[in-house]
């Protein structure tokens, strides 16, 4: 009998031995298993602030970049002549806000590692823009040109042309070219009244466009037109 309970006892042991080093196994298996989530290490981030198209290569100094979120949240600095910045000691994911006087802002999402992100462009406000030009001379056969950027989708017009020494009879060429597409064209008589609109089409943003008047004399008292900016 004391035999029997002996191998008993030593049984009850092994198998309590056993499940021990299962359970501690399976514990270290855990352990291994388990993703190793590295900490974000803090790292310098500079880009540009530049306008949107046709002048994404234009640079926007003094404008404001602020880290708006992560742990960095708050972190300001503003760009320098030429639209470049740094933020330094970011960790991680973050987004990042710019803004500028006479701008829309603009926010964009910096990845974990990034220490170089692209031109994140700013779009003038929109506004229309009045171009007016008097007494204007030229001796070169070449038409009276001017071209405007357009960064925002709207209207262009002529809204007034008067030359000296127009004739009855006389004529002028309006031309509006989108780089070597003619957008639209029209000639102007002596007998239109002043101030009226003698040319109106749509313009598109990202755009530079091109006004050409080729008169018969090569001057004229007042020219003006409107486009958005």
């Amino acid at each position: 009998m004391p035999a029997s309970v002996f191998v008993e006892k030593g049984v009850t042991r092994a198998t309590v031995r056993a499940g021990v080093a299962l359970a501690l196994a399976a514990l270290s298996s855990c352990a291994h298993d388990q993703p190793v989530t590295p900490t974000p290490v803090p790292r310098t981030v500079s880009g540009r602030i530049v306008e949107t198209p046709p002048t994404q290569t234009t640079g926007v100094a003094g404008a404001r970049v602020e880290v708006v979120d992560g742990a960095r949240a708050g972190l300001v600095t503003t760009t320098d002549d030429n639209g470049n910045f740094q933020l330094k000691g970011v960790p991680g994911d973050f987004q990042v806000r710019a803004s500028a006087t006479g701008y829309t802002p603009s926010t964009r999402t910096v990845s974990n590692g990034d220490a170089r992100i692209d031109d994140i462009q700013l779009a003038p406000e929109p506004t229309i823009v009045t171009e007016t030009f008097r007494g204007i001379s030229w001796q070169t056969p070449e038409p009276f040109s001017r071209g405007f950027d357009v960064h925002h989708a709207g209207e262009f017009a002529v809204t007034d042309l008067s030359f000296y020494s127009f004739e009855e009879g006389d004529s002028c060429r309006l031309e509006l070219w989108d780089g070597t597409t003619l957008v639209a064209r029209t000639a102007v008589e002596r007998s239109f009244p002043g101030r009226t609109t003698m040319l109106r089409v749509s313009v598109l943003a990202g755009h530079r466009y091109e006004l050409r008047v080729a008169p018969i004399y090569r001057s004229f008292a007042v020219l003006s037109f409107t486009h958005p900016n």
